[in-house]
């Protein structure tokens, strides 16, 4: 895998004239001669093998067009329609999987008229892609490919000089690539789950949808439905569907989960569903009390905080900093503690609103929001 991708990136330099600094080398010291395999595969031999597909069922698939294109790109090839871990290479850059099919980049470049910069872009991808993989990585391709694009690509590399020892490198596609699908591995549940694991935490850091998509299919199809419904909540919370995100995170499979039962809550927050808050009885903690507490306030108390309301929040700072990280709309909270500022009879509370307001939302506020706050507190006479 690190030579054929050292390939692309010769093909680059020489070829695109692109800045590669340095080549790769294997992150692993301790991999078997053979270990990490490259396996091609005749595209027409894959959509008529019940085998070829079963196997490759629970692989990570990179296509060569961009996510907002994949649909279009499974129309011009049916087979795909079986499977949902379909990704493009811009969402997979920066993740690895243990094995991933790279499927139709060759015929792309016959079939397409690629100027200079997207050339350019092609080969980029087409690292990225190649570089995904840990353990295998399967090409589906066209035998006009193989030939046209592929083996192209890999028998002029032999004519670059290795400039570390200025030998002459003879390559050609066989050396490696293996021509024989019944070399693909077969799937196993524990490595189709340990990516699931890895795919759902890098898409849930950098809200990606289509890499959640695909963990979520996985855990699907390995049973795993505490961790499918998970990834169903985060996609929804991600596309600001909140209430559905807060049904995925409340289902039954998560009982257990408070991690996902708090995402639940702040999804319903964040539709400013206060009742439903309230009414949900599942989780017992601090982060709970608190949101409840507000929620009540702005439901049942015409948004005006009493004794007991301050105690709880001045109590439960850090929850305070959780829902104010978490809100989409952080006005409903700074507005809530003006609101107080300026209208509750108690100078007491009105001081201690101030103090949690200026704690809390330091960075959060702006001029227009605290503009005449000085003339409330002179009216008030509280002139420290």
């Amino acid at each position: 895998i690190v030579d054929l991708a050292n390939i692309i990136q010769t093909w680059r330099k020489v070829k695109l004239n692109e800045e590669i600094s340095n080549l790769q080398k294997s992150k692993r010291n301790d991999s078997y001669q053979n270990q990490n395999l490259v396996v091609f595969v005749d595209i027409d031999e894959f959509q008529n093998s019940t085998e070829i597909i079963n196997k490759v069922e629970y692989k990570t698939i990179i296509v060569p067009v961009n996510n907002n294109e994949i649909e279009e790109y499974i129309l011009k090839y049916p087979i795909l329609k079986k499977f949902k871990n379909i990704i493009s290479p811009i969402d997979a850059k920066g993740l690895d999987f243990s094995e991933v099919v790279i499927f139709g980049f060759g015929d792309y470049t016959i079939d397409s008229n690629l100027g200079l910069y997207e050339e350019k872009f092609f080969f980029n991808k087409l690292y990225v892609s190649v570089t995904r993989s840990r353990d295998e990585l399967i090409i589906i391709d066209s035998l006009k490919s193989k030939e046209v694009f592929w083996s192209s690509l890999i028998n002029n590399y032999s004519i670059y000089i290795d400039k570390e020892n200025n030998d002459p490198i003879n390559a050609s596609f066989d050396d490696y690539i293996i021509s024989n699908s019944n070399s693909i591995i077969q799937s196993k549940e524990y490595i189709v789950e340990e990516d699931a694991i890895q795919q759902k935490e890098i898409g849930d850091l950098n809200k990606n949808i289509p890499i959640l998509r695909i963990a979520s299919n996985h855990f699907y199809k390995i049973d795993n439905l505490k961790e499918y419904y998970y990834c169903l909540g985060i996609i929804e919370e991600i596309s600001e569907n909140y209430s559905k995100a807060s049904e995925y995170f409340f289902n039954k499979e998560l009982a257990n989960d408070d991690s996902a039962k708090k995402r639940g809550l702040m999804s319903l927050w964040n539709s400013n569903e206060y009742n439903e808050i309230l009414e949900y009885k599942h989780l017992k903690n601090n982060f709970k009390r608190l949101i409840d507490c507000i929620s009540y306030v702005i439901i049942e108390k015409q948004n005006l905080f009493d004794e007991n309301d301050l105690e709880i929040i001045e109590k439960y700072q850090r929850e305070l900093y959780e829902i104010k990280d978490k809100s989409i709309n952080k006005k409903t909270l700074i507005n809530l503690f003006i609101f107080n500022i300026k209208n509750n009879f108690d100078n007491d509370i009105v001081v201690r609103s101030f103090q949690i307001l200026i704690d809390q939302f330091k960075s959060d506020v702006i001029l227009d929001d605290i503009k005449n706050l000085d003339s409330v507190f002179y009216d008030k006479k509280l002139y420290s």
